[in-house]
């Protein structure tokens, strides 16, 4: 098993069809498939976002997406997607984030989930609910 960060545009079609299976497994409603990889394919070169790829045999088993956002009072890094085909790879996947985190001076790392119980699991505690209103 093998864990890389990249920024070339070409990894993209390897994420493809994880990606897919990710946002139907989860119910994701927020966003589209078709939308989410253009704002990858848009945003994978900037600094600020970190992707990273699970390899196994040339095969994708893992990959997360995350970014550095902040806020007037704190900066932070919130990772908008994480998926593995077992959960230590997930694990694998949180330490790397967590080592570029550190590496950019950043000591936060939030993500919202439907599913706290397992982030919960992996080392996070529920701080706040989010809160949506529709206009």
């Amino acid at each position: 098993m093998k864990i890389v960060k990249t920024k070339d545009q070409n990894a993209i079609q390897f994420l493809v069809e994880p990606i897919k299976k990710f946002i139907e497994k989860d119910e994701i409603i927020e966003y589209t498939h078709e939308a989410f990889i253009k704002w990858l394919r848009y945003s994978i070169s900037i600094p600020s976002i970190g992707v990273w790829l699970v390899q196994n045999d040339d095969k994708i088993i893992g990959f997360a997406i995350a970014n550095i956002q902040s806020t007037l009072d704190h900066e932070f890094v919130n990772i908008t997607q994480l998926f593995g085909e077992q959960e230590e790879i997930e694990y694998e996947l949180i330490n790397k984030i967590s080592e570029w985190s550190k590496k950019n001076g950043i000591k936060i790392v939030l993500t919202s989930s439907k599913f706290p119980k397992k982030w919960k699991r992996m080392g996070f505690e529920i701080e706040a609910h989010t809160l949506k209103m529709e206009v």
